[in-house]
């Protein structure tokens, strides 16, 4: 009975996340109460007057501020001018009226809800004073200096001491390329180059589709759930600016978080999104794990992994996954090719370190 009693506490008192956003399911949460709500810092208040649940707001966030909202929070006041006067169903008629003018932000995931109650006010006067409706939190944007970087590698030509991907790139002969690309923090060199070689190639017509990924927008480590992690932008090859500004928007509305990555769930939603696409190619950091291995059985092509920031190891989980699909690694120095063909118990030395098939994959040997 105490652990049926905890686990409703929990639920009572958790925020709304996920699939949950339906209009009942955020009436059940619990108001916190403050003296008064200040919302002058909010980039998008959704106002509405005291007592009633009509919007006069004039200005909605657009549909790129939505990919960066984290929360949402509900404001109202404790006064009643009457005892009869039934705040929840007031609450319950403004989020309608909210989802009436933006019934996509009941769909988002990973976006917490909050329902504020003010108890500073005793009179109507006072009440009236003070913020209802919705205010809507975004995370900030980010990466102004790693686009700056990005630019001027890319426009002027700023020395590369890293070249990995331009030297994979320039000796690989690959075709109807799908680029997946890791544009978290640690990437912006890398980054440059992607962005720098189509630029120079993009009349060859070799890429065909991008799909660049930051590793969930921002939203915390803990929220991050294995296949819906988000932070995804995809776009057709069309020309350079369009993946230029692909490119600067995943930057800008994420930065990665933890060390792992969603190389899995990148990958497999760019093949689904391109099926045409002939040559899949990852371009990934050494340094950071896969989040996602546990949805490697989804990827039914070969991935041509781009393997940044390779020094003296290379990450065993990265040659699992260029095994398990029949592809390959590439390093600034190598092109690593038929590693589906080495058995049981056979070894090879990569970069200083000897790795050893086990029960079917890589694993660095014992002896290191």
């Amino acid at each position: 009975m105490k652990t049926s009693f905890l686990f409703f506490l929990l639920l009572a008192f958790s925020p709304i996340l996920f699939a949950q956003q339906s209009i009942d399911a955020i009436m059940e949460l619990l108001p916190e109460e403050v003296d008064s709500y200040d919302e002058s810092a909010a980039v998008y208040k959704i106002k509405m007057p005291f007592g009633k649940s009509n919007i006069i707001s004039k200005e909605l966030p657009s549909v790129e501020d939505l990919e960066r909202l984290i929360s949402i929070d509900l404001i109202y006041t404790e006064f009643r001018r009457s005892m009869r006067f039934n705040q929840p169903k007031l609450n319950q008629y403004r989020l309608a009226s909210l989802k009436k003018v933006m019934p996509s932000i009941f769909e988002l995931e990973n976006v917490q809800w909050n329902i504020i109650e003010q108890t500073g006010a005793d009179n109507k006067v006072d009440a009236e004073k003070l913020f209802h409706g919705f205010v809507l939190n975004l995370a900030e944007e980010l990466g102004a200096e790693d686009i700056e970087y990005i630019d001027d590698i890319v426009n002027k030509r700023l020395e590369i001491e890293d070249s990995t991907v331009l030297e994979v790139f320039n000796r690989n002969n690959w075709d109807k390329m799908l680029i997946t690309a890791d544009l978290t923090g640690s990437m912006s060199p890398y980054v440059a180059q992607i962005l720098l070689w189509f630029k120079l190639n993009e009349t060859d017509k070799k890429a065909k589709y991008f799909l660049f990924f930051n590793d969930g927008n921002l939203i915390p480590d803990e929220q991050k759930k294995v296949g819906k992690t988000g932070g995804l932008y995809a776009s057709p090859a069309i020309n350079y600016k369009e993946v230029e500004s692909l490119a600067f928007k995943t930057i800008r509305n994420g930065d990665g978080g933890d060390w792992a990555e969603n190389d899995i769930e990148a990958l497999y939603n760019g093949i689904k999104d391109c099926p045409a696409c002939q040559d899949v190619i990852l371009i990934a950091d050494n340094d950071s794990p896969i989040r996602d291995w546990r949805m490697m059985k989804l990827i039914k092509k070969p991935i041509r992994i781009i393997l940044c920031g390779v020094d003296d190891y290379i990450n065993p989980q990265y040659l699992n996954l260029a095994r398990m699909t029949k592809g390959s690694i590439h390093t600034m120095e190598d092109d690593i090719l038929d590693l589906m063909a080495m058995k049981e118990g056979e070894m090879v030395e990569l970069y200083g370190r000897t790795y050893k098939i086990y029960k079917g994959q890589f694993v660095i040997s014992k002896a290191e």
